[in-house]
């Protein structure tokens, strides 16, 4: 079991009690929503969806949600608020560290806050483009290259964020269009300034 399962497993009971969690989620779901095109013919995934806080926003405006994630935790908190009706049709998958998610024809990925904890972008970019079939949308939200400042515990973080160039060769690297970089939202923390990305572009 790796670091970050272990460390997610162990805070997913009080993940959503956190108003800054809540409140960062939410800006990131709106400018998602504002800036993919998404239909109710689509099925997408929210990588890294941890208890739902994006991804389960996100499912009342698209055909299937598939939330996956590391934690197994995380994934019972993100099932039991799925059984809510309106929510609409979701499945959950279980991930493993370097997992290859497959060829799943998905329509659009979407992920906030995650790619940080992966220590090969790069590889997980090329793992995105294989899921997404050709015109498919990938959206990353992330923080913008900060000094590390940013967690009070850096354990499980590999990076800390990414430039416009480095997600710009993620994307384009990976199989996609020049990507579309703009600020998601800007955390006030320390009596300091940290911008979310929203990175997306179309798969070619």
């Amino acid at each position: 079991m790796t670091e970050n399962r272990i460390r997610f497993d162990e805070i997913a009971k009080n993940w959503d009690s956190s108003d800054f969690r809540l409140g960062l989620a939410k800006n990131i779901t709106d400018k998602i929503l504002d800036n993919i095109p998404l239909s109710k013919d689509d099925c997408i995934m929210d990588f890294g969806c941890g208890t739902g806080l994006v991804g389960l926003h996100i499912a009342p405006f698209v055909k299937k949600l598939i939330g996956a994630d590391l934690s197994g935790k995380m994934l019972e908190s993100f099932e039991a608020k799925a059984k809510d009706g309106s929510i609409g049709n979701t499945e959950s998958m279980l991930l493993e560290v370097d997992s290859e998610l497959g060829a799943l024809g998905l329509d659009a990925i979407v992920s906030a806050m995650a790619m940080h904890h992966i220590e090969n972008p790069k590889k997980q970019f090329e793992k995105f483009s294989k899921a997404l079939k050709s015109g498919g949308m990938l959206a990353i939200a992330d923080l913008a290259k900060e000094d590390g400042s940013f967690h009070a515990d850096n354990n499980g973080v590999y990076h800390f964020g990414f430039s416009p160039d480095e997600l710009i060769s993620f994307f384009v690297e990976a199989g996609f269009e020049t990507p579309t970089i703009v600020v998601a939202y800007t955390v006030k923390k320390l009596g300091r300034d940290y911008n979310i990305l929203l990175s997306y572009a179309k798969k070619k």
